[in-house]
């Protein structure tokens, strides 16, 4: 997660040079050097160097081909050469992939028109777990903000100089989108998965400004920024909250001293009912698996480990063989290799199925 916001810092500041009034001869430089950083860092924002292209007056063509060129060498060369373990995520040859483009096209507006309203619905019913701190943190921010709308006169005046300002910031958005054509991400706003929507989440925010001060909506304005403010809270407590589970449930796995001698994968399952776990997942263990992603403390699934690959902290914090794989479901309902470690976490009672 940090990876994204720093490559958030990065293009914001390749941003502000672009945009600063005073100009310096440098700036171009500098905006370029920025964005190379927020690339390397994290590749999300890698489509909006044409958003950045449409700010430059000149030297468009040195701007693009020197950021390209200098970040081809350092994939291509210097990463492989410098570390040992690196991975691409890029994959531009998907982009002519049709089928797959149309399910990103499906998942981008379920994210935009429904998994973002049942977040924020999630995150305002999580308040009634707030600590005191929460609850304090609250009013001071939200008193904050709203002291100083209220001190200042929002009005669209200063869109009358740059009318197609709107066009960008909705060129911009739509370009965000695109990173998910040319990588193997898909847009999600869930768990580890929202890091990839650190330019929707920006340019999001400055097309939700440019309307709130374009009409001088005021209090509109008020009531989403309490939102965020809350949902940020939430989200805040969810992640620990989440840590909370997972360490419950390695530290209870740790107690069964479970060994790759046995078995090398164990699956966790949350079975409810006495449900014969030897057999492959009915729908109702399917519906179980996840039953605490359902509950009201989480936002928008933020389990601290997800998938195996994300286990390796946890099983080196509790002195779990670190071979075993460790899931929290079957990745395709089904066993992938017998024998394998059942963990029932509802329970706490572990099988051996061979």
């Amino acid at each position: 997660m940090l990876n994204s916001a720093l490559a958030t810092i990065f293009y914001c500041s390749s941003l502000i040079f672009l945009l600063k009034e005073q100009k310096h001869k440098y700036d171009v430089i500098y905006s370029a050097l920025f964005f190379l950083l927020s690339i390397l860092s994290y590749e999300i924002f890698l489509p909006l160097i044409l958003s950045n292209l449409f700010l430059i007056k000149k030297r468009k063509i040195s701007y693009l081909a020197g950021i390209i060129i200098t970040y081809l060498i350092y994939k291509k060369i210097i990463e492989p050469s410098l570390f040992e373990n690196y991975y691409h995520r890029e994959q531009v040859n998907i982009l002519l992939n049709i089928k797959r483009d149309f399910k990103i096209l499906l998942k981008s507006i379920k994210v935009i028109i429904y998994d973002l309203s049942i977040s924020v619905i999630r995150a305002i019913k999580a308040i009634r777990y707030y600590s005191f701190q929460d609850f304090i943190s609250l009013i001071l921010i939200s008193t904050s903000f709203l002291y100083f709308i209220s001190r200042n006169k929002i009005e669209g005046k200063p869109f009358e100089k740059t009318p197609n300002l709107i066009h960008f910031l909705i060129s911009s958005l739509i370009l965000s989108f695109t990173i998910f054509l040319v990588s193997n991400y898909e847009p999600s706003i869930k768990g580890f998965s929202s890091r990839t929507m650190g330019g929707i989440r920006l340019y999001f925010s400055f097309f939700l400004m440019y309307i709130f001060i374009k009409y001088r909506l005021k209090t509109l304005f008020s009531i989403t920024i309490i939102i965020f403010i809350i949902n940020s809270i939430s989200v805040k407590n969810a992640w620990q909250y989440s840590s909370e589970i997972n360490n419950e449930i390695f530290k209870k796995i740790s107690l069964k001293k479970i060994t790759t001698k046995k078995a090398p994968y164990l699956y966790i399952v949350f079975n409810k009912e006495n449900i014969n776990l030897k057999k492959e997942f009915s729908d109702k263990q399917k519906e179980d698996r996840n039953y605490f992603f359902r509950r009201d403390q989480f936002v928008a699934e933020e389990p601290l480990f997800y998938a195996p690959w994300e286990s390796d902290y946890l099983k080196h914090k509790f002195n779990i063989e670190k071979k075993i794989n460790i899931e929290y479901y079957f990745y395709n309902d089904k066993v992938k290799t017998k024998p394998y470690y059942l963990f029932d976490f509802h329970r706490n009672n572990l099988l051996l199925i061979k």
